[in-house]
Formats: structure tokens, C-alpha cells, sequence
């Protein structure tokens, strides 16, 4: 029956189907393993940017939202422009070989005299081992590797197992929904700025110290060591650029983004006594400046009665009762009436700073000019920047241009300036909350509220564009 040309025939398409059979066979277990390994890639990709994107903010009471939609684009560019810039520094130094003055300019860092912190003790950071308040010493060094111009220190000093460590050189410290996310992944487009591995540790105003509400033992505390682990991917950039050998300091810096640092003094009644002015309780200002005395601060806020309804349609957005012009103007009125009530026994700064005060929105944190003069107390001014929202939004390019010269770093190209400008905005929320307006009555309360101390800050900044006088809240 083998000489049967049907049965020849039969037996040849057989043959070359079992051979397309396993050709596509393979073929298809081709195509799907590269779409598992495609699959794992884009998952890490995602949670790198991720870790790198998501914002923690903290609401009042125990209400913690769900990590938000971001901008993916923005963040990914934002990222793929932190390799460490080796040929942006070697270019850096051909281009001002000839004027050796260049190289060291603004030079002046954190490693000159320190004399601040002879009065305020080491012991700002509370030991997690025990149940009830322990102050323990903050092993921050007193002098910084004249090396670098961000804080850093080798630790040990000497030897194959030395580390580079770092602390933030710059604070973006505010305010929320303020624009501060946006701001921050457009300044790390610079490349003389390294992203901190979470944009928002809170880690001076939460993580430092224990809620109180809780044990010690509940796990909210970072020590000081892990908290500079999330500048590592700084530092070593900067060990890199050091081994070059190139004249002047390494001129990289790396900052903390967290916005609660400029208003969140929780803790300021219970910190170590300052023996200087002989007073108790300490701000966050004058711990940062006792560590840290050169950093630079980076204020941006926004008309305070735009920032209330943007907090509030942000926290709320995702709970069981949906944000409603009426609910925002009841929460409103009762935090006005708290604020109020709290100031018949206590000072201004005891109901803005402890937690005396149970509001459903955070009316305090538009009272801009009370944070800032105790910041301003502690820092001289020419190392505290401050612009506002609404500036920034009108001409980001402008705003950027003077936040890198007020960080001592050489101007931006215009190519990134130009891809800037085709940027959308990160954690925008007028597309959730476009043609909704807070009710009348409600922007004329907060509106009179807030025109107090609006004033004292158009009165301290000099500028009387901090009135918010044009402005119409949405």
C-alpha cells in the first residue's frame, strides 16, 4: 500500500502539516515568552516610576487616599534624565577651562562655620525602642566633605568599606496643591539635580517622631540612616563625578520635596529645650537650620481659598460621600468656627502648630505668613525662594530660570525649556473638577477669613500679588 500514490500523497500532507505544525508551534511559544518578558519589563518600569512618582500625602485624622493618577510621561522623562551626567560635567569644565574663577563660583557651602549649633543639642530624634518619649542624639556630622556642594560625608572616613552619604541640599517645603509636584519633575529635568528616591518622605515633620496617637512600636518611624538611603542614587553620582578629577566642587545636588515641611510643627512643644534663648519647644526651621544652616528652601504657594477647595476635592474625591459645593462650605464654616474658638485660650501659633484643633479641611495651611516668619527667623533670606502658583503656571520657564540661579546651578538649556513648555501638568485636578465653583457665600467667608494673613505675607514678602485680590477661586 506504500506504492499507492494516494496513500504517498496523504502521507506527504501529513508530513508537512506536522512540520507547519511545529514550526508554528515554536513560533508561538516565541511570540509569547517575548510578551512575558515584555510584561515583566513594562511591571518593573512601572513600579520604578512609581516609587518615584506616587505622592503620600497625609490627611487629618486616620483618611488616607488612594495613590492618585499621575502623568506618566512626565515622570518617565523626568527619570530617564537622571543618569548620572558624567559627560554634562566633563563638557561643564571644557567650557570654562580657561577661567578657572568660573568653576568655583558661589562656592560657599555646607561646610563653612557652623556656629548655630553650639546652643541647640543633638538629641532631635526620638528612640524607637522605647514607650514613652526618649530624645536620642541625631548623629548628623558638624562639617560636611568640602567636596561636594550638597551635604555629604563619608562614613567611615577611610578605608575600601567608606560610604558616601547625603542629606537633601534644597527642601521644595511647600505648600500642598501648590503646584509642588509639578515643580519638582520639571526642576529634575535639570541635570545637576538627582531625584531622591520618594518625592515626599516627611520624614523632618512625621517619620523622625512617633504619632502619638499610636505605640512606638507601630512602625511609623524611619531612623536617620534610612532616610539618607533615599539619596543614595545621589550620592553615588556624585562619588562618580568626584573620581574624575575635576577642578572645583561636584555641583550636584539633591533635595526633599515633602510639602508638610514648612507648616507641619506637631512636635514643636515636645522637642529639647533650646538654651540660647532659653525657651521650650523648637520649630522644624530651627532644627533644619541647626543640621543643616546653608540649605536652600523652596517655597510655593497659591491663592489660600483656591488651595482649600483643591485640598478638599482631592481628600475627598474617593470616600463614601461624594465633595459637593455644600459640604465643602459646611466643613469650611466649622473649621473657621474651631479656629476661632481655639484662639480664645491659646496663641495663634499653639492652634496652627499643635493638635488642639479637629477640622474635616485644612484651613490652617493657607495661613502662609505665620510659618514663614518663624522660617524666616531661622534662615536669612536670600536662602529662602518663595513664588506663586499662579506665576508659575503663567510662565513656568521664568519661575525655573530663578529657582536654578537661587540653587547656584548653570542656566538650562533651551531644548529642555522647549520640551517643558509641551509638558502637561502633573497631578492637575481641573479636568475632576472643571466648572465646578465653590458656592458665593463660601469664597466670601474663606475670602475674609484668609485677607488677615494674606496681608501680613504680601507685607513680609513685599509684593502686593500675594493679596490675591483678582483672584476667583474654582
Amino acid at each position: 500500500m506504500t506504492d499507492d500514490p494516494m496513500t504517498r500523497s496523504r502521507d506527504r500532507i501529513r508530513d508537512l502539516f506536522r512540520q507547519m505544525t511545529s514550526r508554528w508551534y515554536i513560533l508561538a511559544m516565541v511570540f509569547l515568552t517575548s510578551m512575558l518578558f515584555m510584561a515583566n519589563f513594562y511591571y518593573k518600569s512601572h513600579i520604578l516610576y512609581r516609587d518615584n512618582a506616587r505622592l503620600d500625602y497625609v490627611t487629618n485624622g486616620s483618611r488616607h487616599r488612594r495613590p492618585h493618577r499621575y502623568h506618566g510621561w512626565l515622570v518617565v522623562k523626568s527619570i530617564k534624565a537622571q543618569a548620572c551626567p558624567l559627560a554634562y560635567f566633563v563638557q561643564r569644565t571644557v567650557t570654562v577651562r580657561n577661567n578657572s574663577a568660573a568653576i568655583m563660583t558661589n562656592v560657599e557651602s555646607h561646610q563653612e562655620v557652623i556656629s548655630s549649633r553650639t546652643h541647640l543639642p543633638d538629641n532631635l530624634w526620638l528612640n524607637p525602642s522605647n514607650s514613652t518619649i526618649s530624645w536620642t542624639n541625631l548623629n548628623i556630622p558638624k562639617l560636611f566633605n568640602a567636596t561636594f556642594l550638597n551635604p555629604c560625608w563619608y562614613d567611615p572616613p577611610e578605608g575600601a568599606a567608606r560610604k558616601l552619604h547625603c542629606l537633601p541640599y534644597f527642601f521644595l517645603a511647600g505648600f500642598p496643591k501648590c503646584a509642588t509636584t509639578d515643580l519638582y519633575y520639571k526642576m529634575a529635568l535639570h541635570p545637576q539635580i538627582r531625584l531622591a528616591a520618594k518625592k515626599e518622605p516627611h520624614w523632618w515633620t512625621r517619620k523622625r517622631l512617633p504619632d502619638l496617637n499610636s505605640t512606638m512600636e507601630s512602625g511609623s518611624l524611619m531612623s536617620l540612616e534610612k532616610y539618607e538611603e533615599l539619596f543614595d542614587r545621589g550620592a553615588n553620582c556624585m562619588e562618580k563625578i568626584s573620581k574624575l578629577h575635576l577642578p572645583g566642587q561636584v555641583r550636584l545636588i539633591t533635595g526633599d520635596a515633602s510639602a508638610s515641611t514648612l507648616w507641619d510643627n506637631r512636635y514643636w512643644r515636645l522637642s529639647p529645650e533650646d538654651t540660647k534663648l532659653n525657651k521650650s519647644g523648637l520649630t522644624l526651621a530651627e532644627i533644619i537650620q541647626h543640621y543643616l544652616p546653608k540649605s536652600k528652601i523652596i517655597v510655593i504657594v497659591r491663592d489660600p481659598v483656591s488651595r482649600l477647595f483643591s485640598d478638599y476635592n482631592y481628600f475627598w474625591k474617593d470616600v463614601d460621600i461624594l465633595p459637593s459645593v455644600e459640604d465643602f462650605h459646611e466643613k469650611a464654616k466649622h473649621a473657621i468656627t474651631a479656629i476661632t474658638e481655639c484662639l480664645v485660650n491659646n496663641t495663634l501659633r499653639a492652634c496652627l502648630y499643635e493638635d488642639i484643633i479637629k477640622t474635616k479641611v485644612r484651613i490652617k495651611v493657607g495661613m502662609y505668613s505665620v510659618y514663614l516668619r518663624d522660617w524666616y527667623r531661622a534662615f536669612p533670606r536670600q536662602q529662602i525662594h518663595v513664588l506663586r502658583t499662579e506665576d508659575y503656571a503663567a510662565s513656568p520657564e521664568t519661575e525655573l530660570k530663578k529657582i536654578f540661579n537661587f540653587l547656584d546651578l548653570d542656566p538650562l538649556e533651551k531644548s529642555v525649556y522647549e520640551k517643558i513648555r509641551k509638558m502637561s501638568k502633573m497631578n492637575d485636578q481641573r479636568s475632576r473638577t472643571s466648572g465646578i465653583e465653590m458656592l458665593p457665600e463660601t469664597e466670601t467667608m474663606l475670602r475674609d477669613f484668609y485677607s488677615r494673613f494674606n496681608r501680613d505675607l504680601a507685607t513680609l514678602l513685599n509684593n502686593s500679588n500675594y493679596l490675591w485680590l483678582n483672584n476667583t477661586a474654582s
